[in-house]
C-alpha cells in the first residue's frame, strides 16, 4: 500500500481576542494631555496619559509628578483594576473624583494625575471633589481618544484544498 500525502498550507494570521464582552477593544487616551485651571488662587494642573499595566502607571507617574506641589493626587484604571490616592488632601476628595472621571469617561489603561498648587484658600470638601473631579473630566474630554483592538497571533493547519475557502472566512473578520 501507498501512503497518500495530503498537501497542507500553514497560516499564520491575527484575530481578535474574545477575552473581554467587546472583544477584547477597548479605548484610551493617544497622547499625553495636561490641561491647567485656577480654583481659587490654587493651581490645578492634570495630566492624563495611557498606560498598558500596573507598573507604567508607577512610571508614568514618577514622570509627571511635582515634588514643589502642595499634592499629587492621581487615579487609574486598568481593565477592572482600580486605584487611587488623595496624596495628604482630606480622604475621598481628590482620588476618588478624579476615579469617577476616569468611569464617566469610559476610557480603559488610563491614568490622571492632578498637581495642586495651594494658593492659600481652604476650599472645603466639597469644593476640592468639585476641583479635582471637574479638572480631571476637563482633561479627559479634551484628550484625544483611539480604539485599541487586541490582537493574538494564531496559526492555522488545513488541506491545500480547502485553502480559498479558509482565506474567504477570514476575510469576514
Amino acid at each position: 500500500m501507498a501512503a497518500t500525502r495530503e498537501k497542507k498550507a500553514t497560516i499564520t494570521t491575527a484575530s481578535s481576542s474574545s477575552a473581554t464582552t467587546n472583544g477584547g477593544a477597548f479605548t484610551t487616551v493617544k497622547e499625553t494631555v495636561t490641561l491647567e485651571k485656577e480654583i481659587k488662587k490654587s493651581k490645578f494642573i492634570a495630566v492624563a496619559g495611557s498606560i498598558s499595566i500596573e507598573q507604567s502607571a508607577h512610571s508614568f507617574l514618577n514622570q509627571v509628578k511635582d515634588p514643589r506641589a502642595t499634592h499629587n493626587c492621581w487615579a487609574y484604571k486598568v481593565g477592572d483594576q482600580y486605584r487611587s490616592s488623595d496624596d495628604g488632601e482630606p480622604s475621598g476628595t481628590a482620588g476618588k473624583p478624579i476615579q469617577s472621571a476616569i468611569d464617566f469617561s469610559g476610557l480603559d489603561r488610563v491614568m490622571v494625575v492632578v498637581i495642586r498648587h495651594f494658593g492659600g484658600i481652604k476650599l472645603g470638601a466639597g469644593g476640592l471633589v468639585r476641583a479635582y473631579g471637574g479638572v480631571a473630566s476637563e482633561c479627559l474630554r479634551n484628550a484625544p481618544t483611539c480604539l485599541i483592538k487586541s490582537k493574538v497571533p494564531m496559526g492555522v493547519e488545513v488541506p491545500f484544498d480547502l485553502l480559498g475557502v479558509l482565506y474567504h472566512q477570514l476575510q469576514s473578520f
